[in-house]
């Protein structure tokens, strides 16, 4: 009978087991950095040149886990930023999300323009001025569903 009921324990124990590793294995999967925002220039808008403005970022992108051979059968061998929304601190503009298809390469940077502020955008600020934009960033591993998530902040000066 003993051993009857150490079989069932350890039965489910391994099934706890099982279910506890559940977890979403997208979370800590990759480091995703903006490296480098408008060749390290200040960002100038003029609010009377009606045309947007894109301005171009450097991004880097590696795995968490060093020790995997990287190649592109494999998780983390190249992700695409599918999509970056931007809100500004002050509200004054409308926060704005647009789709993107920047491909990025384990270990290779990848130089891409974002439209930071749009024609119609620039009609909202009283220049001079100072905002903040946050911008937020979704990519994904090729070949998966598995989503990476990072951010980053410009700030632009407006003028005349």
């Amino acid at each position: 009978m003993l051993k009857r009921h150490f079989a069932c324990l350890a039965l489910a124990l391994a099934a706890l087991g099982l279910v506890s590793c559940g977890d979403a294995p997208e979370s800590g999967r990759a480091i995703v950095t903006v490296s480098d925002i408008n060749a390290g220039n200040p960002i100038s808008s003029s609010v009377s040149s009606g045309t947007d403005d894109v301005i171009a970022m450097e991004f880097r992108f590696r795995p968490y886990n060093t020790l995997l051979e990287i190649s592109e059968a494999t998780p983390h061998g190249d992700i695409l930023i599918e999509s970056y929304t931007i809100t500004w601190t002050n509200g004054t503009i409308p926060s704005r999300t647009e789709e993107s298809s920047f491909f990025l390469a384990v270990y290779e940077p990848g130089v891409y323009g974002v439209r930071l502020v749009t024609s119609a955008e620039k009609t909202a600020v009283t220049a001079p001025a100072s905002l903040v934009a946050h911008i937020d960033f979704v990519a994904r591993e090729m070949g998966t569903e598995h989503e990476i998530k990072f951010s980053t902040q410009a700030t632009v000066n407006f003028t005349n």
